[in-house]
Protein backbone atom coordinates (compact mmCIF):
# COMPACT_ATOMS: atom_id res chain seq x y z
CA UNK A 1 0.00 0.00 0.00
CA UNK A 2 1.27 3.12 -0.58
CA UNK A 3 2.80 5.06 2.18
CA UNK A 4 1.55 8.43 3.72
CA UNK A 5 5.20 10.24 3.07
CA UNK A 6 5.13 9.64 -0.26
CA UNK A 7 6.79 11.86 -2.97
CA UNK A 8 3.03 12.90 -4.48
CA UNK A 9 2.33 14.27 -0.71
CA UNK A 10 5.94 15.93 -0.79
CA UNK A 11 5.04 17.64 -4.57
CA UNK A 12 1.69 18.07 -4.65
CA UNK A 13 1.68 21.71 -3.67
CA UNK A 14 3.33 22.98 -6.51
CA UNK A 15 0.83 21.43 -8.62
CA UNK A 16 -1.80 23.22 -6.46
CA UNK A 17 0.21 26.31 -6.86
CA UNK A 18 0.36 26.25 -10.52
CA UNK A 19 -3.30 25.62 -12.62
CA UNK A 20 -0.72 25.89 -15.58
CA UNK A 21 1.22 22.86 -15.26
CA UNK A 22 -1.42 20.25 -16.37
CA UNK A 23 -2.09 22.41 -19.05
CA UNK A 24 -5.43 23.45 -18.31
CA UNK A 25 -7.63 24.45 -15.94
CA UNK A 26 -10.01 21.76 -14.15
CA UNK A 27 -12.76 21.36 -16.16
CA UNK A 28 -16.35 21.72 -14.89
CA UNK A 29 -19.18 19.54 -16.95
CA UNK A 30 -22.21 19.02 -16.85
CA UNK A 31 -25.09 17.07 -18.18
CA UNK A 32 -28.58 16.83 -18.66
CA UNK A 33 -29.13 13.57 -16.12
CA UNK A 34 -27.31 15.18 -13.38
CA UNK A 35 -29.99 16.79 -11.79
CA UNK A 36 -31.38 13.04 -11.16
CA UNK A 37 -28.41 12.14 -9.50
CA UNK A 38 -28.82 14.88 -7.08
CA UNK A 39 -31.15 13.03 -4.58
CA UNK A 40 -27.65 10.49 -3.97
CA UNK A 41 -24.57 12.77 -4.52
CA UNK A 42 -26.12 16.11 -2.09
CA UNK A 43 -29.53 15.01 -0.17
CA UNK A 44 -28.21 11.83 1.04
CA UNK A 45 -24.74 12.29 0.60
CA UNK A 46 -22.77 11.83 4.24
CA UNK A 47 -19.47 11.84 2.77
CA UNK A 48 -19.81 15.39 1.65
CA UNK A 49 -19.00 16.85 5.78
CA UNK A 50 -16.01 14.89 5.61
CA UNK A 51 -12.43 14.53 3.52
CA UNK A 52 -11.18 11.60 1.97
CA UNK A 53 -8.41 11.18 4.58
CA UNK A 54 -11.44 11.27 7.41
CA UNK A 55 -13.28 8.16 5.44
CA UNK A 56 -10.47 6.18 4.85
CA UNK A 57 -9.55 6.26 8.25
CA UNK A 58 -12.67 5.76 9.69
CA UNK A 59 -12.74 2.50 7.21
CA UNK A 60 -9.13 1.22 8.54
CA UNK A 61 -10.27 1.69 12.17
CA UNK A 62 -13.86 0.27 12.12
CA UNK A 63 -12.59 -2.57 9.78
CA UNK A 64 -8.91 -3.08 11.84
CA UNK A 65 -7.38 -3.40 7.97
CA UNK A 66 -5.23 -0.80 6.14
CA UNK A 67 -4.42 -3.56 3.26
CA UNK A 68 -6.74 -2.81 0.47
CA UNK A 69 -6.46 -6.11 -1.11
CA UNK A 70 -7.76 -8.06 2.24
CA UNK A 71 -11.94 -8.66 1.96
CA UNK A 72 -12.37 -7.72 5.06
CA UNK A 73 -16.34 -6.12 4.57
CA UNK A 74 -19.47 -8.10 4.36
CA UNK A 75 -23.05 -6.63 4.59
CA UNK A 76 -23.74 -7.12 8.10
CA UNK A 77 -20.57 -5.47 8.96
CA UNK A 78 -21.12 -2.69 6.60
CA UNK A 79 -24.44 -2.11 7.91
CA UNK A 80 -23.18 -1.29 11.41
CA UNK A 81 -20.76 0.79 10.28
CA UNK A 82 -23.17 3.23 8.48
CA UNK A 83 -25.89 2.80 11.51
CA UNK A 84 -22.58 3.30 14.44
CA UNK A 85 -19.99 5.06 12.69
CA UNK A 86 -20.98 6.85 9.99
CA UNK A 87 -23.89 8.85 10.50
CA UNK A 88 -22.79 9.18 14.41
CA UNK A 89 -19.57 10.22 13.17
CA UNK A 90 -18.54 14.22 14.66
CA UNK A 91 -18.06 15.81 11.27
CA UNK A 92 -22.14 15.08 10.02
CA UNK A 93 -24.51 17.81 10.44
CA UNK A 94 -26.66 17.65 13.73
CA UNK A 95 -29.45 18.16 11.51
CA UNK A 96 -29.28 14.85 9.98
CA UNK A 97 -29.10 13.39 13.51
CA UNK A 98 -32.20 15.19 14.72
CA UNK A 99 -34.33 14.55 11.45
CA UNK A 100 -35.55 10.88 12.13
CA UNK A 101 -37.01 10.14 8.50
CA UNK A 102 -33.41 11.57 6.75
CA UNK A 103 -31.95 9.43 8.78
CA UNK A 104 -34.11 6.16 7.73
CA UNK A 105 -33.98 7.59 4.21
CA UNK A 106 -29.93 8.19 4.27
CA UNK A 107 -29.33 4.00 6.15
CA UNK A 108 -31.69 2.87 3.02
CA UNK A 109 -29.69 4.57 0.70
CA UNK A 110 -26.09 3.21 1.93
CA UNK A 111 -27.40 -0.66 2.30
CA UNK A 112 -28.19 -0.30 -1.17
CA UNK A 113 -25.60 1.41 -2.22
CA UNK A 114 -23.31 -1.70 -0.43
CA UNK A 115 -25.78 -3.97 -2.07
CA UNK A 116 -24.63 -2.81 -5.81
CA UNK A 117 -21.24 -2.36 -5.06
CA UNK A 118 -20.99 -5.73 -3.55
CA UNK A 119 -23.23 -6.88 -7.03
CA UNK A 120 -20.62 -5.43 -9.29
CA UNK A 121 -17.49 -6.45 -7.13
CA UNK A 122 -18.57 -10.17 -7.41
CA UNK A 123 -19.24 -9.84 -11.06
CA UNK A 124 -16.06 -8.85 -11.86
CA UNK A 125 -13.81 -10.80 -10.15
CA UNK A 126 -16.07 -14.05 -11.15
CA UNK A 127 -15.51 -12.50 -15.40
CA UNK A 128 -11.90 -11.08 -14.44
CA UNK A 129 -9.54 -10.57 -17.24
CA UNK A 130 -7.15 -12.03 -15.06
CA UNK A 131 -6.73 -15.59 -14.72
CA UNK A 132 -5.43 -15.43 -10.87
CA UNK A 133 -7.72 -12.59 -9.41
CA UNK A 134 -10.93 -15.17 -10.79
CA UNK A 135 -12.69 -16.14 -7.39
CA UNK A 136 -15.94 -15.84 -5.91
CA UNK A 137 -15.92 -13.11 -3.64
CA UNK A 138 -18.24 -13.27 -0.69
CA UNK A 139 -17.04 -9.79 1.14
CA UNK A 140 -15.74 -6.44 -0.47
CA UNK A 141 -11.98 -5.09 0.22
CA UNK A 142 -11.43 -1.61 1.55
CA UNK A 143 -10.24 -0.60 -1.97
CA UNK A 144 -13.73 -0.66 -3.46
CA UNK A 145 -15.07 0.97 -0.59
CA UNK A 146 -12.86 3.94 -1.28
CA UNK A 147 -14.30 4.96 -4.46
CA UNK A 148 -17.60 6.17 -2.96
CA UNK A 149 -15.62 8.19 -0.68
CA UNK A 150 -13.43 9.44 -3.87
CA UNK A 151 -16.46 10.79 -5.69
CA UNK A 152 -18.25 12.25 -2.77
CA UNK A 153 -16.24 13.46 0.09
CA UNK A 154 -15.06 17.06 0.21
CA UNK A 155 -11.51 18.23 -1.64
CA UNK A 156 -10.02 21.56 -0.86
CA UNK A 157 -8.58 21.13 -4.56
CA UNK A 158 -8.98 18.73 -7.37
CA UNK A 159 -5.55 17.75 -7.12
CA UNK A 160 -5.99 16.17 -4.05
CA UNK A 161 -7.60 13.18 -5.73
CA UNK A 162 -4.75 12.66 -8.21
CA UNK A 163 -2.40 12.50 -4.85
CA UNK A 164 -4.68 10.37 -3.25
CA UNK A 165 -4.81 7.55 -6.23
CA UNK A 166 -0.67 7.39 -6.14
CA UNK A 167 -0.12 7.67 -2.23
CA UNK A 168 -3.46 4.86 -1.91
CA UNK A 169 -1.57 2.44 -4.98
CA UNK A 170 1.57 3.49 -5.63
CA UNK A 171 5.01 1.74 -4.65
CA UNK A 172 6.82 2.82 -1.36
CA UNK A 173 5.57 6.58 -2.89
CA UNK A 174 7.84 6.36 -5.95
CA UNK A 175 6.39 4.35 -8.96
CA UNK A 176 2.51 3.76 -9.82
CA UNK A 177 2.70 -0.11 -11.86
CA UNK A 178 -0.49 -0.39 -14.41
CA UNK A 179 -2.08 -3.25 -11.85
CA UNK A 180 -4.98 -5.34 -11.39
CA UNK A 181 -5.56 -3.34 -7.97
CA UNK A 182 -5.47 0.01 -9.87
CA UNK A 183 -7.74 -1.49 -12.36
CA UNK A 184 -10.45 -2.17 -10.00
CA UNK A 185 -10.47 0.95 -8.40
CA UNK A 186 -10.48 2.75 -11.63
CA UNK A 187 -12.97 0.97 -12.49
CA UNK A 188 -15.69 1.15 -9.42
CA UNK A 189 -14.40 5.30 -9.27
CA UNK A 190 -16.20 5.39 -12.54
CA UNK A 191 -19.28 2.73 -11.77
CA UNK A 192 -20.12 4.48 -8.73
CA UNK A 193 -21.72 7.69 -9.69
CA UNK A 194 -23.34 5.97 -13.40
CA UNK A 195 -24.27 2.69 -13.10
CA UNK A 196 -24.63 2.23 -9.47
CA UNK A 197 -26.12 5.44 -8.73
CA UNK A 198 -28.68 4.91 -11.35
CA UNK A 199 -30.10 1.81 -9.91
CA UNK A 200 -30.15 3.66 -6.28
CA UNK A 201 -32.26 6.67 -8.64
CA UNK A 202 -34.64 3.73 -8.93
CA UNK A 203 -34.89 1.53 -5.75
CA UNK A 204 -34.93 5.39 -3.79
CA UNK A 205 -37.93 6.11 -6.02
CA UNK A 206 -39.79 3.03 -5.83
CA UNK A 207 -39.04 3.36 -1.86
CA UNK A 208 -39.58 6.74 -1.10
CA UNK A 209 -42.49 9.04 -2.91
CA UNK A 210 -40.45 11.72 -2.32
CA UNK A 211 -38.34 10.51 -4.44
CA UNK A 212 -40.50 9.19 -7.64
CA UNK A 213 -38.85 9.52 -10.98
CA UNK A 214 -40.17 8.20 -14.09
CA UNK A 215 -39.52 4.93 -14.79
CA UNK A 216 -38.87 5.86 -18.99
CA UNK A 217 -35.98 8.10 -17.14
CA UNK A 218 -33.99 5.89 -15.64
CA UNK A 219 -34.46 3.50 -17.96
CA UNK A 220 -33.07 5.85 -20.19
CA UNK A 221 -29.92 6.65 -18.50
CA UNK A 222 -29.33 3.48 -17.18
CA UNK A 223 -29.04 2.30 -20.66
CA UNK A 224 -26.27 5.24 -21.08
CA UNK A 225 -24.38 3.54 -17.76
CA UNK A 226 -23.98 -0.58 -18.26
CA UNK A 227 -21.09 -2.10 -16.91
CA UNK A 228 -19.55 -2.99 -20.33
CA UNK A 229 -19.54 0.97 -20.52
CA UNK A 230 -17.14 1.47 -17.72
CA UNK A 231 -15.05 -1.30 -17.79
CA UNK A 232 -13.98 -0.28 -21.50
CA UNK A 233 -13.85 3.20 -20.54
CA UNK A 234 -11.32 1.67 -17.28
CA UNK A 235 -9.25 0.28 -19.91
CA UNK A 236 -9.44 3.41 -22.07
CA UNK A 237 -8.15 5.46 -19.25
CA UNK A 238 -5.11 3.56 -18.11
CA UNK A 239 -3.99 3.71 -21.89
CA UNK A 240 -4.19 7.58 -21.44
CA UNK A 241 -2.31 7.50 -18.08
CA UNK A 242 0.70 4.65 -19.01
CA UNK A 243 0.40 4.57 -22.89
CA UNK A 244 2.94 1.63 -23.47
CA UNK A 245 4.21 1.73 -19.88
CA UNK A 246 3.74 -0.49 -17.03
CA UNK A 247 4.39 2.09 -14.85
CA UNK A 248 5.31 5.68 -14.08
CA UNK A 249 6.39 7.96 -12.11
CA UNK A 250 4.36 11.07 -9.79
CA UNK A 251 5.28 13.47 -11.86
CA UNK A 252 4.45 12.27 -15.14
CA UNK A 253 1.58 11.04 -13.64
CA UNK A 254 -0.05 14.21 -13.29
CA UNK A 255 1.21 15.29 -16.24
CA UNK A 256 -0.60 12.30 -18.23
CA UNK A 257 -3.79 12.92 -15.47
CA UNK A 258 -4.91 15.74 -17.75
CA UNK A 259 -5.86 13.33 -20.47
CA UNK A 260 -7.98 12.01 -17.94
CA UNK A 261 -9.74 14.75 -15.86
CA UNK A 262 -13.06 13.51 -16.08
CA UNK A 263 -11.82 11.09 -12.86
CA UNK A 264 -12.01 14.46 -10.74
CA UNK A 265 -15.78 14.59 -10.55
CA UNK A 266 -18.75 12.78 -11.00
CA UNK A 267 -20.70 14.95 -13.68
CA UNK A 268 -17.29 14.31 -15.23
CA UNK A 269 -17.64 10.98 -15.18
CA UNK A 270 -21.15 11.01 -16.53
CA UNK A 271 -20.07 12.61 -19.69
CA UNK A 272 -17.59 10.61 -20.38
CA UNK A 273 -19.06 7.45 -20.56
CA UNK A 274 -21.74 8.74 -22.35
CA UNK A 275 -19.51 10.33 -25.12
CA UNK A 276 -17.32 6.83 -25.17
CA UNK A 277 -20.93 4.73 -25.34
CA UNK A 278 -20.65 2.35 -28.26
CA UNK A 279 -24.52 2.68 -28.65
CA UNK A 280 -24.65 6.50 -28.63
Amino acid sequence: MGGNNSKGNENCGKYKEDVNFLGYEVKKYSNEEDNIFKVCEKDLNLLKFMTIQDFQQLIFLTFKSEDYKEEVVDETSFLLFINRKLVKHFLISNDIRVNDQLTTEIKFFYENVYSELFKKYKHYYKKSVDENQKRKASMINNLALLTIGFNYCKFEYAYDKIDFIFNLLSENGRVLKRSHFLRTFLMFVLLVPSNIMIVLVDKLSESFEKYKTSLEIIQKYFSAFEYEDSIRLTDMTLESIFGESQEIDYDNFVKNFKNVDYLLTPEGIRNKLKATNVNN
